[in-house]
């Protein structure tokens, strides 16, 4: 009997014992480690480029997201500056940064704004606006089809 308590008091107190430790405070590490790393993401906003398009030797347009919360950078205006003025704040699209269609075109007197938006999964849009020395007015947003969906021809080549 005093043999069968030797043997049956370890497994006991082996089966009562607490779980280890050491693994799941690895694993809560390791979940803590990737949540920081998931916030640390949206602090940084590395893939913005900001849209600079020059209208002459001396005047140019700069697009710059203003951002509202510091900790999400996904919520987001853009602000049109000419020569470091703020002339127009669009609160609407979201404009692709690196499109080939992002342009100025002059006709005479009349300076026009053509910019992608991203409209995913849709057509692609493209917005225009008329450019005057201390303002910008908005004029049309359209659906385009370019060259790659074979539907139509490209609006700007």
């Amino acid at each position: 009997m005093k043999i069968l308590l030797l043997f049956a008091f370890p497994i006991i107190f082996i089966a009562c014992s607490p779980p280890k430790v050491k693994n799941q405070n690895k694993t809560e590490t390791a979940v803590i480690a990737i949540k920081n790393f998931e916030k640390s993401l949206k602090k940084t906003d590395t893939g913005y480029k900001a849209i600079t398009l020059k209208i002459n030797q001396q005047d140019s347009i700069l697009l710059k997201r203003i951002y509202f919360d510091k900790k999400d950078y996904s919520n987001y205006n853009y602000a049109f500056i000419r020569n470091g003025k703020t002339i127009y704040l669009d609160k609407k699209y979201k404009f692709i940064e690196d499109s080939k269609y992002n342009r100025l075109i002059k006709n005479g007197q009349k300076i026009f704004l053509f910019l992608e938006i991203d409209d995913r999964p849709n057509f692609n849009r493209i917005v225009a606006y008329s450019l005057f020395k201390d303002s910008l007015t908005f004029l049309v947003d359209c659906v385009y089809n370019d060259k790659k969906t074979r539907r139509g021809t490209c609006p700007i080549y």
